[in-house]
């Protein structure tokens, strides 16, 4: 393979390549398509037909200096590349000269990328390279080290859009003027994900607080979504974060979750205690232990554990140097997306895929959490691949996840009736034990006619997900 070695500029006109033309100097037109069949963060695989000759070529590495191996390829090698190619087809025309002695070119870009100008310049040698500088009268931005002007992020997501720094992100998500439509999809994950974590982290405290002060019902269910959705993305996007420390934060995530999962048990319950005639005992049962549930849940949440945790997520999101960030934290945002989700419908297709008739249900419940952890994906990413029509997929998402849901709720139900019935209170109730044991039939009968209802969708689920 030979060294390339290239720094790259994006022009703001096409008023250097006039200025060319108009000096007389000698430019070698040649019109170019080229299209992609392989595209990873270091490696890439392009087809390219100049009209004279048609070239296929491997190239390594990244910004500055590249590895390249270039060979000829055949009319017939072209049109499989394109059928089979990744994004759309390149257009354009280039202009190659010399400027100061170096091999340049000027791509006028076409079709999807019209109106994009690359002004391109090759070095014999790093130092030649570093020490180059543009013509007073050139107007552009150097992008050799922008990643998303490769023409390979070009064939895959288009000309970038201008990307907020991940600190005005941050101020106007404690404005509450932040959404997603404000992260382009060629902004890298690391950051990106930052400012998501950052709106969400607001969102934590902020309900947290309120339900201190007031008990509220509605903001422990938000903390509680908020909670899980960041521990979910923590989850499903591998390779944002160092493993060591996504890891610590996903089980401090889940601690602080786990908090107020018995009285979330109790909520349904008591919402299903409401659509039942009986005499009360139950209710008040279920009343007392919420009241204690809550008091535990206050006391902890307000606690210096749960604190330092939120204070010390702060400062790993906070991050401006990459301190934290590992091996996918460079990949563009929508980049990114499209191979978390890939992943999470693969684990998601094989579990939903193992479910059997005598399948304990505890690996529905696993499969239900899968389900959840695509829903965030896709509410995450769903702006970035309208094209695709994300919004029936998180459609038939949210279906299956509520079906699973159901079989969760009649597995609490059917916990919290055992634990009613070895109370104190209702095991010196004759007709309360007599009540408990026939709803506890009806529950099991309607955990059973979940599972059925599951085990009957559950090869359409697979194909929507493949789909």
């Amino acid at each position: 393979m030979s060294i390339e070695i290239e720094r790259r500029f994006r022009l703001d006109s096409q008023e250097l390549l006039h200025r060319l033309q108009e000096e007389g100097l000698r430019l070698d037109y040649t019109y170019l398509r080229q299209v992609y069949t392989l595209i990873e963060p270091e490696l890439t695989e392009r087809y390219r037909n100049s009209g004279k000759k048609i070239t296929k070529t491997i190239k390594k590495g990244s910004g500055l200096t590249r590895q390249e191996h270039e060979e000829e390829a055949s009319e017939e090698t072209f049109k499989i590349a394109c059928s089979n190619a990744l994004g759309k087809m390149i257009q354009k025309e280039r202009y190659s000269f010399k400027l100061q002695g170096f091999e340049a070119c000027i791509d006028c870009f076409e079709g999807f990328l019209d109106g994009l100008f690359i002004l391109e310049v090759e070095f014999p040698d790093v130092n030649s390279a570093n020490n180059f500088t543009l013509p007073h009268f050139v107007k552009a931005k150097e992008i050799t080290s922008k990643g998303a002007f490769t023409n390979a992020m070009l064939a895959l997501y288009g000309v970038p859009l201008e990307c907020l720094e991940p600190k005005e992100l941050f101020q106007m998500a404690e404005k509450k003027e932040f959404t997603l439509q404000l992260i382009s999809a060629h902004m890298p994950s690391y950051d990106a994900f930052r400012a998501i974590f950052y709106n969400l982290l607001l969102k934590i405290r902020d309900h947290r607080n309120i339900y201190l002060s007031s008990s509220d019902e509605e903001s422990l269910h938000q903390f509680r979504i908020n909670l899980r959705k960041t521990r979910s993305l923590l989850q499903t996007v591998d390779g944002l974060f160092d493993f060591k420390i996504a890891k610590h934060f996903i089980d401090g995530f889940s601690e602080v979750a786990k908090s107020s999962n018995l009285k979330r048990d109790l909520d349904v319950f008591e919402l299903f205690l409401k659509t039942i005639d009986i005499d009360g005992v139950l209710d008040y049962e279920i009343r007392d232990r919420k009241e204690q549930e809550d008091e535990k849940i206050k006391e902890f949440l307000k606690s210096k554990k749960v604190e330092n945790f939120l204070n010390e997520w702060q400062v790993v999101i906070e991050d401006d140097e990459g301190f934290f960030e590992s091996s996918s934290a460079k990949l563009p945002f929508k980049l990114l997306g499209a191979l978390s989700m890939k992943r999470q419908i693969l684990t998601l297709s094989k579990k939903l895929k193992s479910l059997q008739e005598f399948t304990p249900t505890k690996k529905f419940h696993q499969v239900r959490i899968e389900f959840k952890r695509l829903r965030y994906l896709l509410e995450e990413f769903e702006l970035l691949f309208i094209e695709d029509d994300f919004s029936k997929i998180l459609e038939r998402v949210k279906k299956m996840q509520k079906i699973f849901g159901k079989l969760q709720d009649k597995s609490t139900q059917k916990e919290l009736l055992k634990v009613c019935e070895n109370s104190e209170a209702i095991s010196q109730n004759v007709e309360s034990i007599s009540f408990i044991e026939e709803l506890l039939v009806e529950v099991k009968y309607d955990i059973y006619k979940s599972r059925k209802s599951i085990l009957h969708k559950k090869g359409k689920a697979i194909k929507a997900l493949k789909a």
